[in-house]
């Protein structure tokens, strides 16, 4: 991030911890906000049991619990861990279990699995883990250390992301586990919980990315989108400058999008075709079929996903994936434990998220009637190389709209622009998602369609009325300063 756009701080110190908890990786950011001082917004890496070489500040959203529902391995370590050994010694696995949180109008057709203990407690004992590494890396680099961290955490502020689909219950669960977990104490506990979508996050990530054009260059009344690719989710939101001096500032002008086609349906998929294809060669037993699959698509994402589309893997290419030992040989496509998959059956499997995305963000183009100058891609679904070409050739090819990835591979970019956020604030206004209004009671009409056939009543002036009607106070869709 070019940290020097950022203004010098001029409130009183505070300590601010952006957290994002995504389906497959998550990550933390904060900044020791200094009076006086510019602020720098830090990624916590070095996560416990994590190559340490790869300086990631991606954490996988991983948690072995035993047979008594307790939390035995957590983050990189549940990572590491031999699945069949921890299968051995009763233990399961909390995975992907973002999903259980979606509401159901997001839509899918891939069910989420339910998790080994409830989805709260799951909540709580990550965020006690993210909390407990954040404070330790805080203090190993903060110049002032322990005496900042106990001085500044009683008052910090919390920044936690949600997908656009999420609403008022699902910020609850977040915000009920973060306080379970003490993450947040002490004083004013609701007002220094915020909530925030991971792409209003991804855009002030996006914005102050070295790798982009500069806010320079967005001019006054420039359009963009912001498609932030992640692990199960993949939200669009649209917007518009409205000055760019001496800080960037932006209006939301369509209601966002939120899309469940994120980068594991695609993991699914191939899943499902390696039990489909060995199924044809007569492997009939489920458990050698969940075997086999849940090794070949390890091998998918390890070592074809994120190439894929690319110069070094055309989706006309076949690729081979591991499912077994060398010795293993099944029928004709299977040899030397590799199973052989044609490219275009791979390319299948991008296609049932990918097609989607790229229909997403039409219909978010639509509703404006033109091409934005830039569209902004993040997220981990969002350094494929297939999906990006897909999105390049559907909108980049009039030579007006230019796609530019915001990614850094080592780092999660909602975190980061959580915390940004806090400190720049350059959405100004937001566009409604739902319709909001209150329940009244209207004058009965016998001629109005809508009133036959509904429970009326006579009031106390002698009248009848229809009770639960509805008076729309809020239209869907509708932009809001947020100074409203």
């Amino acid at each position: 991030m070019d940290q020097n756009q950022l203004p010098v701080w001029s409130k009183p110190s505070k300590l601010v911890v952006g957290i994002d908890i995504g389906t497959t990786f998550s990550g933390v950011a904060y900044a020791h906000l200094s009076q006086g001082f510019k602020p720098f917004v830090a990624r916590v890496t070095n996560w416990p049991h994590q190559n340490i070489s790869l300086q990631s500040s991606k954490v996988p959203s991983l948690l072995w619990y035993d047979s008594n529902g307790e939390v035995v391995k957590i983050g990189a370590d549940a990572e590491n861990q031999d699945a069949e050994d921890a299968e051995d010694l009763g233990w399961r696995l909390a995975e992907h279990f973002k999903l259980q949180v979606h509401p159901s109008d997001l839509g899918t057709n891939h069910k989420p699995k339910k998790g080994p203990v409830p989805i709260r407690k799951i909540y709580v004992d990550f965020l006690k883990y993210l909390i407990k590494h954040t404070e330790y890396f805080f203090k190993q680099r903060d110049q002032g250390g322990a005496s900042a961290w106990s001085r500044l955490f009683p008052t910090m502020e919390l920044i936690l992301t949600h997908p656009n689909g999420w609403g008022p219950s699902e910020q609850k669960l977040l915000g009920d586990a973060a306080v379970e977990a003490k993450i947040i104490t002490g004083s004013n506990i609701a007002q220094r919980i915020k909530y925030l979508t991971e792409a209003e996050a991804s855009v002030h990530f996006c914005l102050f990315h070295p790798n982009r054009q500069g806010p320079s260059n967005l001019k006054h009344g420039t359009k963009i989108a912001v498609c932030d690719a992640g692990g199960s989710t993949v939200d669009i939101t649209s917007y518009e400058v409205v000055s760019n001096s001496p800080i960037l500032k932006l209006n939301e002008t369509q209601a966002s999008a939120c899309i469940q086609a994120g980068a594991i349906f695609v993991d699914a998929e191939v899943n499902g075709l390696i039990k489909r294809t060995l199924a044809r060669e007569g492997i009939s037993d489920e458990s050698t079929l969940k075997d086999y699959a849940r090794a070949g698509e390890k091998s998918f994402i390890q070592l074809v996903k994120t190439h894929f589309g690319g110069d070094e893997l055309a989706p006309t290419e076949d690729v081979q994936l591991k499912i077994g030992e060398r010795q293993l040989r099944i029928g004709s496509v299977v040899r030397s434990g590799k199973l052989k998959v044609k490219g275009n059956d791979i390319k299948t499997c991008f296609d049932s998220c990918v097609n989607r995305i790229r229909d997403g963000l039409a219909g978010q183009i639509a509703h404006r009637g033109q091409l934005p100058s830039y569209i902004f891609l993040v997220g981990g679904f969002g350094e494929s190389p297939y999906l990006k070409k897909v999105l390049e050739e559907r909108f980049g090819t009039e030579g007006v709209c230019q796609l530019i990835t915001c990614n850094d591979n080592v780092a999660k970019a909602v975190a980061d622009g959580a915390v940004i956020w806090e400190i720049q604030q350059g959405v100004q206004s937001r566009a409604t998602r739902y319709a909001y209004g209150i329940k009244v009671q209207v004058p009965y009409e016998p001629s109005n369609v809508e009133h036959r056939g509904r429970q009326t009543h006579v009031d106390l002036d002698g009248r009848t009325y229809v009770s639960s009607a509805w008076s729309e106070i809020v239209a869907k869709a509708s932009t809001w300063h947020l100074s409203s």
